[in-house]
Protein backbone atom coordinates (compact mmCIF):
# COMPACT_ATOMS: atom_id res chain seq x y z
CA UNK A 1 0.00 0.00 0.00
CA UNK A 2 1.36 3.64 -0.67
CA UNK A 3 -0.96 5.47 1.33
CA UNK A 4 -2.89 4.76 4.69
CA UNK A 5 -5.25 6.50 6.64
CA UNK A 6 -6.50 5.53 10.26
CA UNK A 7 -10.22 6.49 10.75
CA UNK A 8 -11.60 9.38 12.12
CA UNK A 9 -14.44 9.37 14.80
CA UNK A 10 -18.24 10.59 14.27
CA UNK A 11 -16.74 13.58 16.36
CA UNK A 12 -13.39 13.94 15.65
CA UNK A 13 -12.79 15.23 12.19
CA UNK A 14 -9.13 14.57 12.23
CA UNK A 15 -7.30 12.09 10.89
CA UNK A 16 -3.12 10.86 10.39
CA UNK A 17 -2.22 9.82 7.20
CA UNK A 18 1.06 8.19 5.55
CA UNK A 19 1.90 7.82 1.61
CA UNK A 20 4.80 5.87 1.11
CA UNK A 21 8.20 7.58 -0.79
CA UNK A 22 8.65 7.67 -4.20
CA UNK A 23 12.31 5.61 -4.03
CA UNK A 24 10.04 2.69 -3.64
CA UNK A 25 8.90 3.23 -7.29
CA UNK A 26 4.95 3.66 -6.49
CA UNK A 27 4.83 6.83 -4.78
CA UNK A 28 1.50 7.72 -2.50
CA UNK A 29 -0.88 10.11 -2.95
CA UNK A 30 -4.43 11.51 -2.29
CA UNK A 31 -5.94 12.56 -5.69
CA UNK A 32 -7.21 15.86 -6.77
CA UNK A 33 -10.60 16.43 -5.07
CA UNK A 34 -12.86 18.59 -3.28
CA UNK A 35 -15.25 18.79 -0.10
CA UNK A 36 -17.15 22.03 0.70
CA UNK A 37 -15.63 22.23 4.45
CA UNK A 38 -12.34 23.96 5.06
CA UNK A 39 -9.38 21.86 5.94
CA UNK A 40 -6.14 22.05 7.50
CA UNK A 41 -2.84 19.49 6.39
CA UNK A 42 0.21 19.70 8.95
CA UNK A 43 2.91 17.73 7.74
CA UNK A 44 4.58 15.29 10.53
CA UNK A 45 7.31 13.80 8.66
CA UNK A 46 8.63 13.36 4.80
CA UNK A 47 8.11 15.65 2.29
CA UNK A 48 6.01 16.40 -1.10
CA UNK A 49 3.38 18.38 -3.17
CA UNK A 50 -0.03 19.72 -2.44
CA UNK A 51 -1.54 21.18 -5.34
CA UNK A 52 -4.80 23.82 -4.32
CA UNK A 53 -6.59 24.72 -7.29
CA UNK A 54 -3.81 24.08 -9.96
CA UNK A 55 -0.65 25.91 -7.69
CA UNK A 56 1.59 23.72 -6.22
CA UNK A 57 3.35 23.96 -3.01
CA UNK A 58 6.47 22.33 -1.57
CA UNK A 59 5.74 20.79 1.86
CA UNK A 60 7.94 19.19 4.44
CA UNK A 61 8.04 18.50 8.24
CA UNK A 62 6.50 20.92 10.06
CA UNK A 63 4.43 23.04 6.54
CA UNK A 64 0.53 23.85 7.84
CA UNK A 65 -1.29 24.43 4.59
CA UNK A 66 -4.76 25.99 4.81
CA UNK A 67 -7.09 24.81 2.01
CA UNK A 68 -9.97 26.64 1.40
CA UNK A 69 -13.35 24.82 1.30
CA UNK A 70 -14.39 24.01 -2.25
CA UNK A 71 -11.01 24.04 -2.97
CA UNK A 72 -9.60 21.63 -5.61
CA UNK A 73 -6.62 19.67 -3.74
CA UNK A 74 -4.69 16.91 -3.10
CA UNK A 75 -1.09 16.06 -1.81
CA UNK A 76 1.76 13.95 -3.71
CA UNK A 77 4.57 12.09 -1.84
CA UNK A 78 7.81 13.89 -3.63
CA UNK A 79 10.14 12.78 -1.43
CA UNK A 80 12.54 9.25 -0.36
CA UNK A 81 10.78 9.33 2.81
CA UNK A 82 6.96 8.37 3.91
CA UNK A 83 4.97 11.72 3.90
CA UNK A 84 2.73 11.60 6.85
CA UNK A 85 0.40 14.44 7.66
CA UNK A 86 -2.54 15.54 9.80
CA UNK A 87 -5.74 16.41 8.57
CA UNK A 88 -8.55 18.52 10.27
CA UNK A 89 -11.61 19.37 8.98
CA UNK A 90 -13.54 22.46 10.32
CA UNK A 91 -16.72 20.93 10.54
CA UNK A 92 -19.16 19.02 13.33
CA UNK A 93 -18.11 15.48 12.73
CA UNK A 94 -16.15 13.27 9.50
CA UNK A 95 -19.69 11.83 8.19
CA UNK A 96 -20.12 16.14 7.60
CA UNK A 97 -17.19 15.47 4.70
CA UNK A 98 -18.21 14.56 1.47
CA UNK A 99 -15.60 13.75 -1.27
CA UNK A 100 -15.92 14.83 -4.95
CA UNK A 101 -13.07 13.22 -6.99
CA UNK A 102 -12.04 15.39 -10.32
CA UNK A 103 -11.27 12.44 -12.65
CA UNK A 104 -9.84 8.80 -12.95
CA UNK A 105 -10.25 5.31 -11.95
CA UNK A 106 -7.85 5.95 -9.15
CA UNK A 107 -8.59 7.85 -6.31
CA UNK A 108 -5.66 7.15 -3.79
CA UNK A 109 -2.75 4.96 -3.23
CA UNK A 110 -4.19 4.17 0.30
Amino acid sequence: MACTASSASESSPSVPSLCNPESLGDAGFLQLHRHSHAEIYHVISGSGTVCIDQQEYEVNKGSVVFIPGDAEHGIFNKGNEDLVWLYVFAADGFEDIVYRFSAGDVKAKL
